[in-house]
């Protein structure tokens, strides 16, 4: 499988690019996805973000250890550090079925605190995901609808990740979102924004 790397690297972090991360063309909030109409849908933009988990924080608890499957139950905790389109920290919880070769499957939730599209507050997403069997972590999330606070109050976003575990300094994630809110819609989009 080929994969471009591009030259740039987000928010000038130079360690993403050995790491083989290929970033969208506009990695911060202000890309629209579409213009809103008047009395029309709610303008769609997208976004990326670098996370980082801060390794004091990671914990890895194995809930049940291999059967003669090979596969072993295993939870994790830990808080991550948003720089980019989302700028703050999230609290998260996830747990993980791994096979003996490393691949696996996980769920999890997670709160974020900070500034997403130039509005504070806090929100909720879930996400779920599979391990490759060298390391890496893929995966969609969501927002969980209702879980926006502040001037995160009606937030609808959904995701993908992508996780190296093996990064310098911890694992290092790519997350490129779509999302909206619910008080822009129409001509109150244009005049608000």
């Amino acid at each position: 499988m080929s994969q471009r790397t591009e030259t740039r690297t987000a928010h000038g972090d130079a360690s993403l690019e050995p790491l083989g991360f290929t970033l969208p063309p506009h990695d911060t909030a202000s890309g629209l996805a579409g213009a809103a109409t008047p009395g029309g849908p709610a303008q769609r933009r997208k976004l990326s973000s670098v996370v980082r988990v801060l390794p004091e924080t990671y914990r890895r608890t194995e809930v049940s250890p291999a059967d003669a499957s090979g596969v072993r139950l295993v939870t994790y905790g830990m808080t991550e550090e948003f720089t980019g389109g989302i700028t703050g920290t999230g609290v998260a919880q996830h747990v993980g079925v791994l096979r003996a070769d490393g691949s696996g499957s996980l769920t999890g939730v997670e709160r974020i605190e900070g500034t997403l599209g130039g509005r504070t507050g806090a929100f909720v997403i879930s996400c779920a995901g599979y391990y490759d069997a060298d390391g890496v972590a893929h995966g969609r999330w969501t927002a969980v609808a209702g879980s926006g606070t502040g001037e995160l109050a009606g937030l609808h976003a959904e995701g993908d990740f992508r996780v190296a575990a093996g990064a310098p300094g911890g694992p290092i994630a790519i997350d490129t979102a779509t999302y909206w809110f619910e008080d822009e819609t129409g001509s109150d989009a244009n005049e608000s924004r």
